[in-house]
């Protein structure tokens, strides 16, 4: 591995304890010259890991609290004329840096999310007619909760395209966990963090990663995978040129910051997940199951077996390194005669889950739902017009029983399908549930009437 990304690394992962794989994605990510979405539940530490990657390259950055007031303006610029010129003077935005972090960025309106469109793809930015470079390099680090709808706006599919990686932290392990609870009462390792690198070294370390080299079979290996989720039945519109460009450019970096000049189909399959499912609409089908991005790519039977060792692509050392010259180890795990199965053989599929789960799953959450939607139809009809004004208790079962509803519902509708049984599992189990749609029926009937 080198020197410096060793570095890089240990500094970060001083701060974020028992994260080591992520991590390093994030860092392949900014070598590649692409932007990064961190997606998690609240508290796992997305906003610390971005802010300590900020911190470590030693670069010009700026943080926008996405909030639904933000403007575009905040973000691109605006102009200001000037008296003394006669013209008008650019006022740079948030955008005018290196890392740009972008905190949770499904917070704000959707105008405000395409503002940031033309600078991750191109590198420039557009106001009043004119055109102004960003400068090098220009990374976007955002973040972003999956829970909770209240106040949130959906990345749209072009926006979502513009993130090289997306990824998930998740939460730290038993003994990640003791650590944090032990040391960080009395101070915040952020406090500590000092530039690993200059932005010059960051540049030359991204030049490096782009000089790796990737063999005639490898893209071979690269087409096939995409060309599978193209034509997946569960999937409508599978990865796009641009979405196999960008797993390229990652392999790229993952073989680089692995300690080698040249891609090696693992390295493909290291990163494929985290460039790939994020591009991906699915098809009606697979709504219908309730099946998500990453599940159909990885769990999926058909799939998986399109890109097991059979299909025949010939990966030799003599194939996959490059020309340039060097030590190079004795052997390498790569089989002369066929790919071995643990470099390009994805994981077997997961045992799904039972058609009596998935109707328990449905079951709460048309029960939850519609008690949630009768709450909001209260807090709007029953809000008193002055703050004098006794309050209704239908009003104030809404203050009280909103947010644990829509807790309750989120648990419900995101995760793992292992997950949702789970918490449709806890709610069955006692006589909550039961109760909430016999009030809700209750109270539609009695509106009929």
């Amino acid at each position: 591995m080198n020197e410096i990304t060793t570095t890089i690394l240990k500094s970060i992962n001083s701060v974020i304890a028992g994260k080591e794989a992520v991590v390093e994605k994030v860092l392949m990510a900014i070598l590649s010259g692409g932007h990064v979405l961190l997606e998690d539940v609240p508290g796992v530490g997305k906003t610390t890991l971005a802010i300590s990657f900020a911190r470590t390259l030693g670069l010009d950055t700026r943080r926008v609290q996405f909030t639904s007031d933000t403007m575009p303006s905040d973000i691109l610029g605006f102009s200001v004329y000037n008296r003394d010129t006669g013209n008008f003077d650019y006022k740079p935005g948030a955008v005018m840096t290196n890392l740009l972090l972008a905190d949770e960025i499904n917070r704000t309106s959707s105008k405000t999310q395409s503002a940031l469109l033309e600078a991750m793809e191109e590198y420039h930015v557009t106001v009043d007619g004119q055109t102004y470079p960003l400068p090098e390099p220009f990374v976007v680090l955002a973040t972003q909760n999956p829970v909770g709808s209240a106040g949130t706006q959906l990345l749209p599919a072009a926006q979502l395209d513009r993130f090289l990686i997306r990824t998930s932290m998740g939460y730290p392990d038993a003994k990640s966990q003791i650590d944090i609870l032990k040391e960080r009462h009395h101070e915040n390792p952020l406090d500590k963090l000092t530039a690993a690198v200059s932005r010059e070294q960051l540049l030359g370390l991204m030049n490096d990663a782009r000089q790796v080299h990737i063999a005639d079979p490898v893209y071979a290996y690269v087409v096939e995978l995409v060309t599978a989720t193209r034509e997946n039945e569960y999937i409508e519109l599978g990865v796009s040129p641009r979405g196999a460009l960008a797993l390229c450019r990652m392999a790229k970096s993952c073989a680089f910051v692995r300690g080698r000049d040249y891609v090696i189909p693992e390295d493909v399959a290291a990163v494929f997940d985290d460039v790939c499912c994020h591009r991906l609409v699915l098809s009606a089908k697979a709504r219908l199951h309730r099946l998500s991005a990453a599940e159909k790519l990885i769990n999926d039977f058909a799939f998986a077996k399109q890109c097991s060792p059979q299909w025949g692509l010939q990966v030799t050392e003599r194939s996959c390194v490059s020309k340039m010259e060097g030590p190079r180890p004795d052997k390498l795990w790569l089989d002369p005669d066929k790919p071995p199965a643990n470099a390009i053989a994805l994981p077997p599929p997961k045992r799904g889950l039972t058609d009596e789960q998935w109707a328990d799953i449905a079951y709460c959450l048309r029960v939850l739902t519609d008690y949630l939607d009768l709450l909001h139809d209260w807090q709007e009809r029953y809000k008193p017009a002055t703050p004098e004004e006794p309050h209704d208790p239908r009003f104030e079962e809404t203050l009280h029983t909103t947010e644990t509803i829509e807790h309750l519902t989120d648990c419900v509708a995101f995760g793992t399908p292992q997950q949702k049984a789970a918490a449709a599992a806890q709610l069955l189990s006692g006589s909550y549930l039961l109760m909430l749609e016999e009030r809700t029926d209750r109270l539609a009937l009695a509106k009929c009437a």
